[in-house]
């Protein structure tokens, strides 16, 4: 008996149907799609990963049959997703510049409008402390003035003094400077002597003159 020993040769396993078909559906993918980022599988194993639009498998999960986790974003599009990420991240970081300068400039704003209320608040508190003061002074001086007033008429044993003040001419220009300025000089208008303000008859029917002035004719002592 020989004591060798014969190997038995492994019998070869038919390929099936399905295997040819995958592996066709492989080649076609390789040959037809584009290159994604790796699914598990392929990035495990170094794999370049490719896939067609049309398939959810890459070329090596569907040639082994296997479940697949890639996407179907290709890597030549990955690259500009990334630049319009930037873009935008760009974009935001100047509209949040933009929101930052316009809260500064609205707190700037407020602080001024405090600063102008108050300071309004404190003219108008001056003004009334002034009105105050001026009515106060106006009464002390209202009072003195019936006082004397009140000696001179008894010395005098009349019931009137007798003005021997500015004339109005001189007054407008005081009053005037206190704030009255609808004051009007009617010494310069109708004439220094009152005895030659005439005023015309305004009963209906006949209306005055152009020179009359609410009924008074200047320097017209003859009437009319």
């Amino acid at each position: 008996m020989s004591s060798r020993i014969e190997k038995r040769s492994q019998p070869v396993r038919p390929i099936s149907a399905s295997s040819v078909r995958r592996e066709r559906l492989a080649e076609t993918i390789v040959l037809e799609g584009f290159e994604v980022m790796p699914c598990s599988s392929c990035k495990a194993r170094g794999h370049s990963c490719r896939m067609i639009s049309s398939n959810s498998r890459c070329s090596e999960c569907v040639r082994r049959g296997r479940k697949c986790d890639a996407t179907s974003v290709p890597i030549t599009n990955l690259g500009r997703l990334n630049q319009e990420k930037k873009k935008l991240e760009l974009q935001e970081s100047e509209v949040e510049d933009d929101i930052l300068r316009v809260q500064q400039e609205i707190a700037r704003l407020q602080r001024e409008s405090s600063e102008k209320f108050n300071r309004l608040l404190r003219l108008r508190k001056q003004k009334r402390l002034l009105q105050s003061r001026s009515e106060a002074e106006a009464v002390c001086l209202d009072a003195e003035l019936s006082v004397e007033d009140a000696v001179e008429r008894d010395r005098l044993g009349v019931d009137e003094l007798p003005f021997d003040g500015p004339s109005e001419s001189g007054l407008v220009p005081e009053l005037r400077s206190l704030g009255h300025v609808d004051v009007v000089d009617w010494s310069s208008v109708l004439g220094a002597d009152p005895q030659d303000w005439v005023f015309a008859d305004l009963a209906p029917g006949n209306d005055p003159t152009p020179g009359n002035i609410n009924g008074v004719v200047p320097g017209n002592s003859g009437g009319g």
